[in-house]
């Protein structure tokens, strides 16, 4: 669902940083929006890819607009019986789309954050992912291919994913800092 009243956003997030001044002196904050794309049988579509992707852009444009750090959360759902295979595809299509949209919104890409998802096979998948896996998968979904990367241009990628379980997380983000 797209946000429907840009205005009023605006205006909310001009008088978050307002809030926001003390002592004359202006602090950072950061604000997050997550957009959420469900995998499925013939789901997501381009329509919705596309959606989500511009609505990001759009909010993370009135944020930089008004002085805020925005969160980038292309959130690609880990519900489902997809296999890994599928799940980083669609990631890398949904953060292609949302690098393209921020692009044609004139985000200031250096003044952002982007949370992606982890790379996992469907919670109902028969084949379970090792951590090795799933940080290789993940890491190949924002590297460089089919013309663009990742690893330039956010200078930070947020990487908790509140659907798995703290120890499986925690294995997860050790096996990509040390690959």
């Amino acid at each position: 669902m797209a946000f429907k009243n840009m205005k009023a956003f605006k205006n909310k997030s001009f008088q978050a940083f307002k809030n926001i001044k003390i002592n004359g002196n202006f602090f950072t904050s950061f604000t997050i929006i997550r957009c959420v794309i469900k995998i499925g049988k013939n789901v997501p579509s381009y329509q919705a890819i596309m959606e989500n992707a511009n609505v990001l852009a759009r909010y993370a444009s009135i944020c930089q607009a008004n002085r805020l750090v925005p969160i980038v959360e292309p959130e690609v759902l880990c519900d489902g019986d997809h296999d890994i295979e599928r799940c980083q595809k669609v990631t890398e299509v949904v953060l292609a789309a949302t690098y393209k949209a921020l692009s044609d919104h004139h985000v200031y890409l250096e003044g952002t954050l982007l949370k992606p998802n982890m790379v996992t096979p469907g919670q109902s998948c028969p084949n379970r992912a090792t951590p090795q896996q799933i940080a290789r998968f993940r890491h190949e979904s924002m590297t460089i291919k089919h013309g663009y990367s990742l690893e330039v241009g956010s200078p930070m990628k947020i990487g908790l994913v509140e659907a798995q379980k703290a120890f499986s997380q925690l294995l997860n983000l050790l096996k990509m800092l040390y690959e």
